[in-house]
């Protein structure tokens, strides 16, 4: 079953008014749980943020009707990088973890690309035995795993296996690697990844200009010895500050500063 995108029927502020306006409504800072059952799990989606908020717009609108409709309880972090410098996905994941770990318990921790948008309702967004990777189908991948370990764009961990592996690395700056960084802790702490199959987990990219790569030769020098720092780079030596927090009416806004790139690399 297709889901139809909201993006084309309402502008984010419809969106707002029609779900204020339903039995159980999403309640401000992205907070929603069944009435009237139990739900299948607590989920906390953690999607790492700078300057893409029309991107933003056309993922949560059409993911919380998704979430809604599996009767999971959740809510809604976005995690934004503070200032101007080399984006860190991995540090802003990380201290996505750490905030929403803080606040009562939950069950399962989905990492979210903001440009992924899953376009079936079968794309299920729980946490099984081993971590889940939710974005097996991609349109720009042609609908196809391009490699057995990859498990970038929508993951799913129980924090136990999240705290395991030492949260994802800190030393990624610019696009790419930090997800192929998981993989190998994931392997190395042998745990195995859980996926369904292609035609249930299904997403398309919202096109975006190309990502800034700034370092790859670092990037791959990591990649080479991901397990052997996997255990001194992650969420035990991350350091960040909360610069601010809000309560928006679909999600909780987050601003981390997460530092600059080591002087070492812009020399480079």
């Amino acid at each position: 079953m297709q889901l139809k995108s909201s993006r084309n029927k309402y502008e984010l502020s419809q969106f707002i008014q029609q779900q204020s306006n339903v039995i159980n409504p999403v309640k401000p800072g992205g907070i929603w749980s069944p009435s009237g059952c139990v739900a299948r799990q607590r989920v906390a989606i953690i999607i790492p943020f700078r300057g893409r908020q029309q991107h933003l717009t056309i993922l949560l609108t059409d993911l919380i009707p998704l979430l809604k409709n599996q009767q999971l309880g959740f809510q809604i972090f976005v995690i934004e990088q503070f200032g101007s410098g080399v984006f860190n996905k991995g540090r802003l994941m990380n201290a996505g973890f750490f905030e929403a770990f803080g606040r009562p318990s939950f069950d399962c921790y989905i990492f979210h690309d903001v440009d992924l948008v899953p376009e079936t309702n079968m794309s299920v967004y729980t946490c099984e035995e081993w971590p889940k990777h939710l974005s097996v189908a991609v349109d720009k991948l042609n609908y196809r795993l391009p490699y057995p370990n990859l498990v970038g764009g929508v993951l799913a961990f129980r924090p136990e296996h999240f705290v395991a592996v030492n949260g994802y690395s800190n030393e990624y700056w610019g696009w790419g690697g930090e997800d192929d960084d998981m993989a190998a802790r994931m392997i190395q702490m042998g745990l195995g990844v859980c996926r369904q199959s292609a035609e249930s987990s299904r997403y398309r990219m919202i096109p975006h200009d190309p990502s800034e790569m700034p370092y790859p030769a670092r990037r791959n020098t990591l990649l080479s010895n991901a397990e052997r720092r996997m255990f001194n780079d992650g969420l035990g030596n991350l350091v960040y500050k909360r610069t601010s927090e809000s309560r928006q009416p679909l999600y909780t806004h987050i601003v981390v500063d997460i530092g600059s790139e080591p002087l070492t690399l812009t020399q480079q």
